[in-house]
């Protein structure tokens, strides 16, 4: 491994320590972080909002593929149906969004695992616009093979 691939690697474990105890974004930032990491050897690190824009989404696409294959591959068992479950919520600051949950029996265990968390910018809550985006994730995602046992909204 070189320097950089190096790097990159103790980025990557700062950032889900980070994530991991919900630590702030501009913690890279801080003049006694910096020193600790400068002493590591990593001279930059990203800012607040890289971090949020890019490291976090990379992470989440990152940890959302590696699901999506063990799903796919099924492990020692065979996985062909699933099951959705879909919110509509608001955050705090009133932005709106759609989250799909599918659920499925791997190896006689239940398993659930986040689909997606879609920002509803400019979409009106309507059953149609969010059923079509609900299906277009899963296909998608899963594919078009994959059998809907049920699907659960709010």
């Amino acid at each position: 491994m070189n320097a950089g691939e190096e790097a990159a690697r103790k980025v990557i474990l700062w950032a889900l320590m980070v994530i991991d105890n919900c630590l702030s974004f501009r913690l890279s930032e801080q003049t006694s972080v910096m020193g600790f990491f400068k002493e590591c050897g990593i001279t930059q690190l990203p800012s607040g909002a890289t971090f949020r824009q890019k490291v976090v989404p990379a992470l989440y696409y990152l940890a959302q593929e590696k699901e999506v294959e063990i799903f796919k591959r099924g492990g020692n068992g065979c996985v062909s149906s699933v099951a959705i479950t879909s919110d509509v919520w608001s955050s705090i600051n009133s932005h709106s969004f759609l989250s799909i949950t599918y659920h499925f029996i791997l190896n006689w265990k239940l398993m659930s695992r986040c689909l997606d968390v879609i920002p509803l910018k400019d979409y009106r809550h309507l059953a149609t616009t969010l059923t079509s985006m609900v299906k277009e994730r899963i296909v998608e995602t899963l594919g078009e093979s994959i059998i809907l046992t049920s699907v659960v909204t709010d």
